[in-house]
C-alpha cells in the first residue's frame, strides 16, 4: 500500500525537527521577495522534506524525493542572473551563459537520473523481497540507491551538475 507514513524514533526525531523547523523558516524568509510562488515552492519544499523522513514505503519516499526536486527547480529558476559579468565586457550571451533558468535545467536533469535510480532500488528490492517497506534494502538494491543519493546531493563525483 503506497503513502504510508511512520513516527520518527531515534535520531529520525531529531531530523524531522530540523526539518519542521526548516519547513517553518524556508517560507518566512521568501516573503520578502513577495513571489507567492517561491513560497509555495518552499513550503512544498519543507513539507516533503519532513514526508521523506517519515516516509515508511519506497513510492511515498520516491513521491516525496521528487516534490523535492521540482520545488527546488522553482526556487534555483527564481534566482537573480548574476549582474557582475555583465560589468566585465561580455557580451550578452556570454553573460547569460550560467543563468538560472540554465542552472534550473542542469538540476532537473540530474535529478530524474537520480530518480531512475531510486526507481531501480525500489523495483529490484521488490523483486527480492516482496515489500516497499523502508527498512534495510536488499543488498541488489543498495547500489543503485547509493548512486541515487550520491546524484541527487551533487557529492563527489557526482557534483558537476
Amino acid at each position: 500500500m503506497p503513502f504510508v507514513f511512520v513516527a520518527p524514533v531515534g535520531v529520525d526525531r531529531l531530523l524531522t525537527g530540523v526539518f519542521l523547523m526548516l519547513a517553518v523558516l524556508g517560507p518566512l524568509c521568501t516573503l520578502g521577495e513577495r513571489s507567492a510562488v517561491l513560497t509555495g515552492a518552499a513550503v512544498v519544499h519543507g513539507v516533503a522534506g519532513v514526508g521523506s523522513i517519515v516516509a515508511g514505503d519506497l513510492i511515498t519516499l520516491l513521491v516525496c524525493w521528487e516534490l523535492l526536486t521540482f520545488s527546488a527547480f522553482v526556487v534555483i529558476r527564481s534566482a537573480q542572473p548574476p549582474q557582475l559579468r555583465w560589468q566585465r565586457g561580455l557580451s550578452r550571451r556570454a553573460a547569460l551563459a550560467d543563468t538560472p533558468v540554465d542552472a534550473s535545467y542542469w538540476y532537473v536533469a540530474a535529478q530524474i537520473v537520480a530518480a531512475v535510480l531510486f526507481f531501480v532500488a525500489a523495483v529490484t528490492h521488490y523483486r527480492y523481497t516482496g515489500s516497499l517497506v523502508v527498512e534495510a534494502l536488499h543488498p541488489a538494491a543498495q547500489v543503485p540507491i547509493v548512486l541515487a543519493v550520491l546524484v541527487k546531493t551533487a557529492m563527489l563525483p557526482f557534483h558537476g551538475w
